[in-house]
């Protein structure tokens, strides 16, 4: 009888390591392992793959850069659209509806996203009163078929100011309403400040 429960004992003791054995292997094997060359990264086996193909790969720079701006830009960009909407609801502006349009506009003319909506205020109060068809800019004597005609067509003219070296509303104002300058370009760079980020 002393022999069955040391044999019982020893059973279960053997039982207790083989189990811990199993979950110990069990644990190794679905744990994230370290990356080579990054003992301090752990990743899910899912990902490894795609971190050793940017690892190696020539371009890894271009596509580390651009998985993180681009994140960067888009809140970015949603917080220009924001800002123009509000500035132009606020105002109770019909233009409101077209901030995205703004915002891409300046982007590829590489002008201050506020300017236009700025302007169209000191101009039509936001597109409410126009001189000219969807021409809330006082640009000239054109009128444009949309209000997206317009937002670009006026982009691409101011464009022109800043490449001449006009690219704030006190210089931008020399040329667009000079008899009326210095009041136009106050009433601008007053608007603009109101759409700060």
């Amino acid at each position: 009888m002393g022999q069955s429960n040391m044999e019982k004992k020893i059973l279960t003791l053997g039982a207790i390591i083989l189990a811990t054995g199993v979950m110990l292997n069990t644990i190794y094997n679905i744990s994230p392992k370290p990356v080579e060359g990054r003992q301090d990264l752990l990743l899910d086996p899912d990902y490894q793959a795609d971190l050793l193909y940017i690892e190696n790969s020539d371009q890894k720079d271009t596509i580390l850069e651009e998985g993180i701006s681009t994140d960067i830009y888009h809140d970015e960009y949603q917080n220009k659209v924001a800002n123009v909407k509000d500035f132009l609801e606020e105002r109770n502006s019909p233009l409101a509806q077209y901030a995205s349009e703004f915002v891409d506009a300046a982007e590829y003319y590489n002008i201050d996203y506020r300017l236009l909506p700025a302007i169209s205020i000191v101009e039509s109060s936001g597109g409410r009163n126009n001189f000219r068809r969807h021409n809330a800019w006082g640009w000239g004597t054109r009128h444009f078929k949309t209000w997206e005609e317009g937002i670009w067509s006026v982009s691409e003219g101011l464009a022109n100011y800043y490449a001449s070296g006009l690219n704030t509303p006190s210089r931008i104002a020399t040329r667009y309403c000079p008899a009326n300058a210095t009041n136009w370009a106050s009433k601008v760079g007053y608007l603009l400040n109101q759409m700060d980020i």
